[in-house]
């Protein structure tokens, strides 16, 4: 269902063309760095790290301070200033880069510090680093947020099956 060969193709057409919005260049190079890490091409993946790092973004750090929005129920991501974002994608195309060389000790380490992402993607990756407990833990809460859809509950099984 991770449709890469798409994604790469429209990324060189006004679809997902670049944009003058810092934010939404985060995005956009954060997805073409997850279709290249879904096709391993690493070569592909390290130029996309070397363009999101070069990235500038505004907007001020957020305050710890501030109120989050109250959790509901297993759905709760808590959002990220523009900064954080960035570095979050980094870290994220960082860690399967290390995955693809089979490095999962180093991964694991920035796995573990990526702030902000969603169970089902959690699940997905700690099942590729080799901690089942974890991806079962995640895949149940992704199960358990998408009552009625398929992909979640079938990434559950899944954890379930690698226990």
């Amino acid at each position: 269902y991770e449709l890469w060969d798409e994604t790469l193709a429209l990324a060189d057409t006004m679809y997902l063309e670049p944009t003058e919005t810092p934010s939404e260049q985060v995005k956009r190079l954060r997805l073409i760095g997850l279709a290249h890490a879904g096709k391993e091409d690493r070569e592909k993946l390290s130029a996309t790290i070397a363009l999101l790092e070069k990235q500038a973004v505004k907007g001020k750090p957020s305050d710890p301070k501030e109120k989050q929005p109250e959790p509901k129920k297993g759905k709760f991501v808590p959002t990220l200033d523009a900064t954080a974002a960035r570095e979050n994608a980094l870290k994220e195309l960082k860690m399967l880069d290390k995955l693809l060389v089979g490095d999962t000790k180093e991964a694991l380490e920035l796995m573990k510090s990526i702030k902000s992402l969603n169970p089902t993607r959690q699940a997905r990756y700690y099942l590729q680093l080799g901690d089942k407990q974890k991806a079962e833990q995640f895949a149940k809460q992704a199960s358990d947020a998408g009552k009625g859809q398929v992909a979640p509950l079938a990434l559950y099984v899944e954890a379930l099956h690698a226990n």
